[in-house]
């Protein structure tokens, strides 16, 4: 893999993405940030459409299927998994299928998609899984999305120990969350630059990018609750 991008070339040119959960906020801004920096990029989604590839991450063959799409673009060298689900609720109303619906989309998802892009990364690249503020310190009524981000956290911390000597770096999101914050604040346009400020940070380039896993970082982002238990995409992901 070439130790970074053309002297008078776009950033990325030359790599290779796949982006989960591209139908939501903050997947739709990385795929778009993605394909601006002058990667080629594959964009997934449970909810297919127009540039879309459909892509269950709670499936193997799903998963799969979305990895081999990337890879016909070139050798795959980033992967970001944007998708995810929220529940929020007291825990005396949680029922077990919730739980397990949000663990399964949110951990389980998690670990499908890196599996599945570690066995592809051959030479290298990174993997970005989404995290939140709730995975570090939980909240009355999150006990569900606080469990699976904790869980998510903790499989990057491990995959960054185990991939590291392969040249195969994890990151941890959201601080690209802080665009759909921004969307709904200031405006969807500014969606792009905090997208493509994230693709800075993960993105190394030159001596900085060897086999030295970079810290996970965790932003401001924290999702929205719906109604009481109301289960909603994030990421576009439905269950």
């Amino acid at each position: 893999m070439s130790s970074g991008p053309p002297a008078d070339g776009p950033l990325l040119a030359g790599r290779v993405a796949l982006v989960t959960g591209a139908a939501g906020a903050i997947g739709r801004a990385v795929a778009a940030a993605f394909a601006a920096a002058g990667a080629r990029c594959q964009a997934a989604d449970v909810s297919p459409g127009e540039g879309l590839l459909a892509c269950d991450v709670t499936d193997e063959d799903s998963v799969a299927a979305g990895i081999e799409a990337a890879r016909s673009l070139g050798p795959l060298t980033d992967v970001v998994h944007a998708a995810g689900i929220v529940s929020v609720g007291r825990v005396e109303d949680l029922t077990a299928a919730e739980l397990r619906g949000v663990l399964e989309v949110n951990l389980v998802g998690s670990f499908l998609v890196a599996r599945a892009a570690a066995r592809a990364m051959t030479g290298g690249g990174s993997i970005t899984l989404m995290a939140s503020q709730a995975g570090l310190r939980g909240g009355a009524n999150w006990s569900a999305y606080s469990a699976s981000k904790a869980g998510v956290i903790r499989l990057a911390e491990s995959l960054a120990q185990e991939l590291a000597p392969r040249g195969v770096r994890r990151s941890l999101g959201p601080c690209l969350a802080k665009a759909e914050c921004g969307a709904q604040q200031h405006g969807r346009e500014n969606q792009p630059h905090c997208a493509m400020s994230f693709l800075h940070r993960l993105i190394s380039f030159g001596s900085q990018y060897s086999a030295k896993p970079a810290p996970g970082r965790i932003g401001s982002f924290q999702d929205r609750a719906g109604r009481r238990h109301k289960t909603k995409p994030v990421g576009g992901f439905r269950a």
